[in-house]
Order: structure tokens, then sequence, then C-alpha cells
């Protein structure tokens, strides 16, 4: 039981520490403006999201509810400082992802703010939108 709450433990650290790094390629490519990354960095958060909610389920532990400190009474003292530490670094990279969520959509939403004024100005100005449109063609 011991290594298995361990375990579970690093395997949620590298589910957020996946998330975290999508999060900062995400940032990257609202700046560019590149859709189509985004489009597959938001597939890839989704999958990686699926493996969090599902890690509970498939390991048939559930600790989410439980005071850490009695989930680690029954370990060894050694096992129960690696656990303080795992604890405390994904504590850390769930803070470091609220941050990053929150700037991102920000970014996202300023993005979408400039598209519907663009859109705007192009319904204000058809002469600009058919010239826009001639150089496509």
């Amino acid at each position: 039981m011991e290594s298995s709450i361990l375990d579970l433990i690093d395997r949620y650290i590298e589910a957020y520490e996946s998330l975290v790094r999508l999060s900062k390629d995400m940032y990257i490519s609202i700046i560019n403006r590149d859709l189509d990354s985004l489009l597959q960095i938001t597939n890839s958060q989704s999958k990686v999201l699926s493996q969090l909610f599902m890690l509970g389920e498939e390991t048939g532990l559930r600790y989410e509810k439980e005071d850490p400190e009695l989930m680690m009474s029954d370990l060894p003292l050694e096992e129960q400082t690696k656990f303080r530490e795992k604890l405390k670094y994904l504590g850390d990279l769930v803070l470091e992802l609220n941050e990053l969520v929150k700037i991102n959509s920000r970014l996202l939403e300023n993005s979408i703010e400039l598209l519907h004024k663009y859109v705007e100005f192009l319904k204000k100005n058809p002469h600009i939108t058919s010239i826009l449109l001639e150089n496509r063609g």
C-alpha cells in the first residue's frame, strides 16, 4: 500500500507537469496567433485531463478527500519525507498551472475582443473588405 500511494502521487505529478508544459506552449501559440497549434495543444490538454481524472479509478485508490497526514501514517519515516516533498511539489505545480490558466484566459479574452473589433471595423468599411478579398483571390 505504501508504494501505491507514492506511485499514485508520481502519476499526478506527471500529469500536472504535462499540463504546465502544455499551458506554456499554449501561451506561445496565443501570442503567435497559431490556431493550428492551439487546437493541437487543447486536444492534448483534454487527453491529459482525462487521464488525470481516471487515475484514482484505474488504481482503485481515491485519496483526494483524505487528510495527507492520515494517508502517510502507515508509511516508514523515509517514505513520509518523500511523500511530503512530492505533495509540496504537486501543490507548487497546481499553483503554477493556475497562474498560467489565468494568463492564457486573459490573452484569449483580449484576442477575441480584438477579433470582434476587427469584424465590426470590416462591417463598417465594406470597401476594405472587398480589397482584402481581392488580394486573397
